[in-house]
């Protein structure tokens, strides 16, 4: 397999790298085929290890389908839900994307997952080819959530935190850390 390549760490507001956070890219085995998986941030393995309730959750592009499932299934292990190259209504997205997988095709999370139980931050890239940003759009302005925030990436494609990583590591340490709990 080709090497999946790496991702920065996550920062603070004051740019230190968070003690306990993981950033790390890998491929994991899922439904038969091997895409690249990117653990980035206060994950659920870093829930595990420090023996912490709750986490926020980032999911991009196929990770964004796993973290909102995630989400609704584990909404007490959940603090708050970030996605970026968002899914929605997979099929109403496909036209304007340049290639999905058969098993993503047919994925609308607009009926799988209505509503979740956290605050649900979307971080958009503008110029989106593979997850068109409509599509992301219209599943935000479905979805039910105590509280909803949307963070455009003007200069950003699929990947926001590649294109524009200063401001990724900002929005996600505005938005996600204030609605974590207190003991994180």
């Amino acid at each position: 397999m080709r090497d999946p390549g790496q991702t920065p760490s996550f920062r603070g507001p004051d740019g230190e790298v968070v003690s306990g956070s993981i950033a790390e890219v890998s491929y994991l085995r899922l439904g038969g085929i091997d895409p690249w998986v990117m653990i980035r941030g206060e994950s659920v393995a870093v829930r595990e290890r420090l023996g912490k309730t709750t986490v926020a959750i980032f999911g991009h592009s196929w990770g964004s389908a796993l973290g909102v499932l995630h989400a609704a299934r584990f909404p007490r292990k959940v603090a708050a839900y970030v996605g970026s190259g968002q899914y929605g209504d997979a099929a109403a997205g496909e036209p304007a994307s340049y290639a999905m997988w058969a098993e993503t095709s047919r994925l609308n999370l607009l009926d799988l997952v209505p509503a979740l139980e956290m605050p649900v931050f979307f971080l958009l890239g503008r110029n989106d080819h593979w997850v068109a940003p409509e599509a992301s759009v219209a599943y935000f302005e479905a979805l039910t959530a105590p509280s909803k925030g949307v963070v455009w990436f003007e200069q950003s494609g699929h990947e926001p935190f590649v294109d524009e990583p200063a401001k990724f590591n900002r929005a996600m340490a505005e938005l996600a850390r204030p609605v974590l709990p207190s003991d994180l």
